[in-house]
């Protein structure tokens, strides 16, 4: 069952955002390109992940898929985290192409293109190992009693060769391609037979997780991430039909005067990527980014919106919602 769902994430929303508000020749798209192709890259493969922990039977097993839960001055993420009566699984879902080489002695982790090129990378096994410990301390201090935590590194794709020393073999317990995963699973399920949470625990256990993430990137300020001045955003609501930053609020909708198309919704899209780019809309930067005259017209279209505020009518400050899906 499926207790936390994956959705597209959050710094990729915000660059992709940010590419659209940007003059097509700004200096930064190339870096925002590459860094938005990298971030696909890996929610692809965590997805790909999903699919496979789909042939698991659903009633064992709940799933908190992306899960970010903050401890102490850091914070750490799972892609994927699996609850059982008898232990919790991590899995950490890499998408690399190539021939991937462990080393264990050195704790090395290189990637191998076709070019017999090397690069290393951050050893994703020693992540996962990072992330379990991280987890033991966070339960600890949510009184939860000890239990059985694995973790496992899913590899996404099935051509990628995977290499590591003989007397290192017992990296295979661990990393393995993703369509591999369910069989692993059974594996080392089979070595805890015994069960050592109660289902109680396990619903205060989810409820505990659930309430502790925060999604990843939540206090990123893409703008500062790329060091790009706001005056360097273009502003304006976007026709759906040719795609200019051109539509005008005219008798309760917005019509493009370039086109003649028009959208009574076409503003949701606007504020939902400003919120993007900067976390939070007042009234006026409501009415600037939009063009607005209006101040009432402002106000209402923020209002029926239902985004969370603070503050009383005259200077309430609109926030993003924690899940961006109710944009869709």
């Amino acid at each position: 069952m499926i207790k936390k769902a994956r959705h597209t994430r959050l710094i990729i929303q915000m660059e992709e955002t940010l590419l659209r508000r940007l003059p097509n020749n700004h200096p930064k798209r190339p870096d925002i390109l590459k860094s938005l192709e990298r971030n696909w890259k890996g929610y692809r493969g965590e997805q790909s992940l999903d699919y496979y922990l789909k042939f698991l039977p659903e009633r064992d097993y709940l799933h908190f898929q992306d899960l970010a839960i903050p401890y102490q001055d850091t914070s750490f993420q799972l892609d994927s985290l699996l609850l059982t009566p008898s232990l919790a699984i991590i899995i950490e879902s890499k998408n690399f192409h190539g021939t991937l080489i462990f080393d264990e002695r050195s704790g090395q982790f290189l990637r191998e293109n076709d070019q017999q090129q090397k690069e290393g990378y951050s050893n994703p096994i020693q992540q996962a190992k990072r992330h379990k410990y991280l987890l033991e301390k966070w339960l600890l201090e949510q009184n939860v009693k000890s239990f059985p935590i694995r973790y496992l590194v899913s590899i996404s794709k099935p051509t990628t060769i995977i290499k590591t020393e003989p007397d290192s073999s017992k990296m295979y317990d661990i990393v393995v391609h993703a369509e591999r995963v369910p069989d692993k699973i059974k594996e080392i399920e089979a070595k805890y037979p015994q069960k050592v949470l109660s289902s109680y625990l396990l619903n205060r256990l989810s409820h505990l997780l659930i309430e502790a993430h925060v999604p990843t990137d939540s206090d990123t300020n893409i703008l500062q991430t790329y060091g790009i001045n706001p005056s360097e955003i273009l502003i304006g609501v976007k026709c759906p039909q040719c795609g200019e930053y051109s539509m005008i609020r005219k008798h309760g909708t917005w019509a493009c005067p370039k086109c003649i198309a028009e959208d009574k919704k076409a503003h949701a899209q606007a504020i939902y990527e400003y919120l993007l780019l900067y976390h939070t809309i007042t009234n006026r930067q409501c009415r600037d980014f939009l063009q607005l005259v209006s101040e009432n017209t402002a106000k209402r279209l923020l209002t029926q919106m239902n985004l969370p505020y603070k503050g009383a009518t005259s200077n309430r400050t609109y926030h993003r919602p924690t899940d961006l899906d109710i944009f869709k």
